[in-house]
């Protein structure tokens, strides 16, 4: 008897020894690889370690009524754990069923542990579900985050973006810097896969980032924001906004319901950089939170022209010419001129330049109307803002005219004094042309300068006499400018015409070359465009001539030379100011 017990309880041991040292062969999946299906198996990790071999069977998948397992293949090598079944999958509509038996010895005894039954894994994973999308407001980076699937054998993670995938085969969130979230609302998806590479469907899990734009209106010192809803989740409860002032931090400023995707912010300051994002809140319990991309405006400011200044008013070419500075256009809407003659103070517009038409820093504005330097006007430029409002205006300038009138053998000139300059003038130079230099294309003579106290000044060059002379002013500014620099400012050219004078012969000797022809002789006298009649003495007119610049050769309207005798004459002509000129007297023709 205790022989019997000892025995017994050596078996007892052993029974339990073995079955302490083994665990179940699982067949962890078959997934199909084309015409071919690989299997993966997980074999206990004790079982006596005495290792005989894999025994791989397979049979045609029949739920209702299977048949017997077939051996497919036997593997002595291990550990091995996969095994691929060639052109497992040929027959169309044939699927395979797969089971393996792990042989081995314990305590001496054959051993064998058989895997459950599997097919070829042909069914997706579970879902995964998209938590959030959200864009980082200082890096504009959008961050993608979702659940972890709970399928058993889920594998790797897909994030699709703009039609590309990328898998992710650890974490839940994902980092994109490829796509810009400033530019449109981007939408993402996540797919996931099993361990056989099935991949679940997506285009219903569809989520997409806020876009948030926004204008400013520096006017009403307000800012418009609008963006997009996000899209993802069933309902938003609200959303808040946030600003940021000159890259300060963002700070909450108000929040709208969860339908509404625009806002108004009416406190904006002037002359700032700031900085708008939006928060879509999920819903307030669970806090799930989705941020827009960041969107920067400027504010201008609406008084910045601080100098708005005529540099000089001039005659150029019959035209006069305006220069203005203005110290900055940065924020300046227009800038009109303003004109009114010398007596009067009634302004009106002369000009429109809009911002685009204004340049950088200065602007020159010609009127074409030579009949406005024979005047005297006033000028005045006012700067308005971006919001047509007046922010600054130049002082008052006007052009200098300068008149004269001819006394004798001098000339006398006078002007209207220069008053635009802060520094005042300098000096006035008196400028001089003694012939037609629009004709010659002469250059004129500086032939006095003057105190800036004077207004007229006497020409009594003996050159005058007879002679036509043509004056302007050119005006000096005195140093000191609060911009640097000096600038002159030129009159309209007055022209002053000399005494005439006229002489005419009393006597013609036809056959002497000194004397032979009847010329007219003086200064500024016109000899074309006159009246010239000639008479004997029984008063017959012997010839008329209206030109007598090339002069009167003593023959009549025939053209036959006159006898030998005493003659009468007529003369109307004009000098160079206009005045008419009657001479009359007689002329006796010598043969």
């Amino acid at each position: 008897m205790p022989f019997i017990r000892k025995i017994s309880i050596i078996i007892f041991f052993v029974f339990f020894w073995c079955k302490a040292f083994t665990q179940e062969m699982t067949l962890s999946r078959v997934c199909e690889n084309g015409n071919n299906n690989i299997l993966t198996w997980i074999r206990p990790t004790s079982f006596c370690n005495n290792f005989i071999s894999y025994a791989i069977y397979f049979r045609e998948y029949k739920p209702s009524s299977p048949d017997p397992y077939t051996l497919l293949t036997e593997i002595f090598t291990d550990p091995t754990t996969t095994y691929t079944h060639i052109n497992a999958n040929t027959s169309f509509g044939k699927k395979n069923e797969y089971k393996i038996s792990l042989n081995y010895l314990c305590g001496g005894i054959p051993k064998t542990i058989d895997s459950q039954d599997k097919i070829a894994d042909l069914i997706p994973p579970d879902p995964t579900v998209m938590d959030s999308i959200s864009v980082d407001p200082i890096t504009n980076v959008v961050y993608v985050s979702w659940f972890p699937n709970k399928t058993t054998d889920f594998s790797d993670y897909s994030v699709y973006s703009s039609g590309i995938e990328i898998k992710i085969t650890k974490g839940h969130s994902h980092t994109d810097a490829t796509n810009n979230p400033k530019s449109k609302s981007i939408s993402y998806e996540i797919t996931g896969y099993d361990s056989c590479g099935n991949k679940n469907s997506f285009g219903q899990n569809q989520h997409s980032t806020i876009f948030l734009t926004s204008n400013i209106d520096t006017c009403q010192s307000s800012v418009n924001l609008n963006w997009t809803h996000y899209k993802g989740w069933d309902s938003i409860s609200k959303y808040y906004i946030f600003r940021s002032i000159n890259a300060s931090v963002y700070v909450l400023i108000d929040s709208v319901s969860g339908i509404t995707n625009s806002y108004k912010d009416n406190l904006v300051p002037l002359q700032s950089s700031i900085s708008y994002f939006v928060r879509a809140i999920k819903d307030t319990s669970i806090y799930t939170s989705s941020s827009s991309n960041s969107s920067t405006r400027q504010s201008a400011s609406r008084k910045e022209i601080k100098n708005t200044y005529l540099n000089y008013v001039s005659v150029e070419n019959k035209n006069i010419e305006i220069s203005v500075y203005i110290d900055s256009t940065a924020y300046l809407g227009k800038l009109v001129f303003y004109k009114s003659s010398a007596i009067q103070n009634l302004y009106s517009i002369l000009k429109v330049y809009n911002h685009s038409q204004i340049g950088i820093l200065s602007n020159l504005l010609h009127i074409e109307n030579p009949s406005f330097v024979e005047e005297q006007w006033k000028y005045k430029v006012v700067t308005y803002d971006v919001c047509n409002l007046a922010a600054d205006s130049s002082q008052i300038s006007g052009n200098i005219l300068l008149q004269g009138e001819n006394q004798g053998d001098k000339n006398l000139i006078y002007w209207t004094k220069y008053f635009t300059w802060n520094t005042g003038v300098k000096s006035y130079i008196i400028n001089r042309y003694l012939d037609n230099y629009i004709v010659t294309g002469s250059n004129p003579v500086a032939i006095k300068t003057i105190s800036q106290s004077d207004s007229f000044f006497v020409d009594s060059d003996p050159e005058l006499v007879g002679k036509t002379a043509c004056y302007y002013i050119e005006a000096e500014q005195n140093t000191g400018s609060i911009f640097g620099k000096t600038e002159k400012s030129k009159s309209n050219v007055f022209c002053i015409e000399g005494n005439s004078s006229i002489y005419l012969p009393n006597a013609l000797h036809l056959n002497n070359e000194q004397n032979s022809i009847f010329l007219i002789r003086g200064l500024n006298i016109n000899t074309t465009n006159l009246y010239f009649e000639v008479f004997d003495r029984w008063g017959r007119s012997v010839i008329k001539l209206n030109d007598l610049s090339s002069g009167w050769a003593g023959i009549d309207k025939d053209g036959s030379v006159l006898e030998q005798g005493l003659y009468f004459y007529l003369l109307k002509t004009t000098n160079t100011k206009g005045e008419t000129i009657n001479k009359n007297g007689g002329i006796y023709i010598f043969k």
